[in-house]
């Protein structure tokens, strides 16, 4: 039986092949008899040649099998000792020095010389027992390699389709190492698994190319951003309002702390740029906070002379009523030299405004307490007076006239049971709320004449208006008639007085609507295109827009409402009637005469039964 030969293009397979057929037979299987190996045939040396082994002396021709030999045997008498052989009865093959100690390595037993036939055996059987622990040894350790560099390939794959980071580099560094750390695999993945490794290796450069560039990009970005910032940074430096300035300049700050990295080289000059213009507000802030504490300075001085002048009235008495007064006038003007001061220095500030208050409050109390030890009871009078001035004074904001009406007659009958006032207060307290009353009980003669005012002028315009619409109207002729634009037209002119009244429909008239409806009708009378239904619909819907800007719209809506509905119902009344006559005369001489006229004017009643309730839906939206 020969044995197969491996494939000229797979030398990995060549390779098993030769060590299947040197591996000793174990574990049952039968023994092969070892053959020569026949030399490689090129690779590319052409189609193999079939020749026939050379025969040797003695052998069959052909193909015949040949019997066994047997070994030749010494002669009987030689003496010689028959040569070993092995169970095949073939002689054991030498073995070199050298090669017999590779063996016993890879055996991992100690061989030495053998002194008979079944040592012998027993060591070959020794020997191929170690080499096929070895063998299934480095089958297991390929095939754990194998699975190492499978997790291996899927954390580089996790590496290659996730998003760049940082520690990208480090990670794809130790990848290598510990693919580089990891034995061989077997040879049947070998090819397959090196080339998932170079794939994902391109893949990542690949990705790590254009995740540069983008990053390039971005930088280039936040260096334009950056500079933006710059120029509005060196624009402050201008800008008026220093507070204001320094808002932005913070605001520019963190902007330019939430923009991502630029150019290395870019990074120091952008920043020293932005530095400089940061310094140059700071600077301008200096000089204003230099100038504001020298005028604060100035302000404390002349806040100290003020001072040195309010003092005094904290202990100010007397006995007369016009020095409290003209005291107190004076230390008014004082505090509006006081207001209009500007800021002083902070640390002086408290202490400076604590003892100028406490001086002011003290002088009033003592004012207070002075009013307070007079006549309690025209004190209290003149107050309780003061409050109904105040109360009719209120009343002549009040549009409610009827309330503030009541409210007048209230408080004069209050006034009347109130007692006497001081003198010197009484004459002006009185004046003040006489003018009040008066002035709420002159507003209805007031309003009155106001209205009679505009109405006059409304009734003159609404006549300037009809008499215009007039002339328009009967300028119109069949060589140049109206236009439905030019009805629309008059419509908001006229419509223009209501517009301009101070309440809805007071620009215009009762009378006025109706000429000017009737104007309408005349026009649209030499409005070409305009049927007598188009016209009726036209004039109805101007009646509607009317009665709409009535003061009393809802009231005039409910009785043009019961209009329609009354005139609907005497319509569909005249047609049942019609109907009923006209069946009891159907039967008579004249019956299709009757019948002709009655019809006809049933139909008449039913076309205006449904425009009027046309017309009634339209009054309902």
């Amino acid at each position: 039986m020969r044995s197969t030969r491996p494939p000229a293009d797979s030398h990995a397979a060549y390779l098993r092949h030769r060590k299947r057929r040197r591996s000793p037979p174990g574990r049952g299987s039968s023994p092969r008899r070892r053959r020569r190996s026949r030399p490689l045939r090129a690779r590319n040396a052409g189609p193999r040649l079939q020749h026939s082994r050379p025969r040797k002396p003695g052998s069959p021709p052909g193909g015949a099998v040949a019997p066994p030999r047997r070994p030749p045997q010494p002669p009987a008498d030689s003496g010689a000792q028959p040569p070993v052989r092995n169970q095949r009865g073939r002689r054991p093959r030498r073995l070199a020095p050298e090669a017999g100690r590779r063996c016993q390595r890879s055996a991992g037993v100690q061989l030495s010389a053998p002194a008979s036939q079944g040592e012998l055996n027993q060591a070959l059987q020794e020997f191929r027992e170690g080499r096929a622990r070895d063998a299934k040894a480095e089958d297991q350790s390929r095939a754990q390699n194998l699975a190492r560099k499978q997790e291996l390939l899927a954390q580089l794959r996790q590496l290659v389709e996730s998003a760049e980071t940082k520690d990208s580099s480090q990670k794809l560094k130790q990848l290598q190492a510990d693919w580089k750390a990891t034995g061989p695999v077997p040879q049947t993945d070998s090819q397959e698994t090196w080339n998932t490794y170079h794939g994902l290796l391109d893949r990542y450069y690949a990705n790590q190319g254009r995740f540069y560039e983008l990053k390039e990009l971005d930088r280039r970005r936040n260096q334009e951003a950056k500079e933006a910032l710059i120029v509005r940074a060196e624009a402050l430096k201008d800008a008026p309002g220093i507070n204001k300035a320094l808002d932005e300049l913070k605001k520019l700050h963190d902007d330019w702390k939430h923009i991502g990295p630029v150019p290395g080289e870019q990074r120091e000059p952008l920043w020293q740029r932005f530095l400089a213009a940061s310094e140059a507000v700071h600077l301008r802030r200096k000089e204003f906070v230099d100038v504001r504490s020298a005028q604060e300075k100035e302000n404390l001085t002349a806040k100290q002379a003020l001072l040195a002048r309010v003092l005094p009235f904290a202990e100010f008495t007397t006995e007369r009523v016009n020095e409290w007064r003209s005291r107190t006038d004076e230390l008014q003007e004082i505090k509006k030299e006081w207001e209009a001061t500007g800021p002083v220095p902070r640390a002086q500030a408290d202490q400076l405004n604590k003892q100028y208050w406490n001086a002011y409050k003290a002088f009033f109390n003592r004012k207070n307490d002075f009013f307070k030890s007079l006549d309690s009871e025209k004190n209290t009078n003149l107050q309780a007076k003061y409050a109904l001035i105040e109360q009719a004074e209120a009343a002549q904001q009040n549009p409610d006239f009827d309330e503030a009406r009541n409210i007048i007659i209230r408080v004069q009958k209050e006034w009347k049971d109130v007692g006497r006032v001081p003198e010197k207060q009484a004459d002006k307290i009185w004046k003040r709320f006489r003018a009040a009353c008066d002035s709420v009980f002159e507003r209805p003669k007031q309003e009155t004449r106001q209205r009679e005012e505009r109405q006059s002028a409304a009734s003159s315009e609404q006549v300037t208006r009809l008499d215009k619409i007039a002339q328009q109207v009967g300028a119109l002729s069949p060589e140049q008639p109206g236009t439905l634009e030019g009805f629309r037209s008059l419509i908001a002119e006229w419509q223009e007085l209501d517009a301009a009244a101070d309440q809805p429909g007071a620009g215009t008239t009762d009378r006025g609507e109706e000429q000017f409806h009737t104007l309408m009708g005349k026009y649209l009378d030499q409005t070409a295109g305009i049927t007598p239904t188009d016209k009726e619909d036209l004039l109805f819907q101007l009646d509607i827009a009317r009665l709409k800007a009535r003061p009393q719209a809802q009231q005039a809506f409910t009785r043009k409402e019961t209009g329609l509905r009354r005139e609907i119902q005497e319509l569909e009344n005249d047609v049942a009637t019609l109907q009923t006559n006209l069946d009891f005369f159907a039967r008579s001489k004249n019956a299709d005469q009757l019948r002709q006229e009655y019809q006809g004017r049933m139909q008449e009643a039913r076309v205006r039964i449904e425009k009027l309730k046309k017309q009634l839906k339209q009054l309902r939206s």
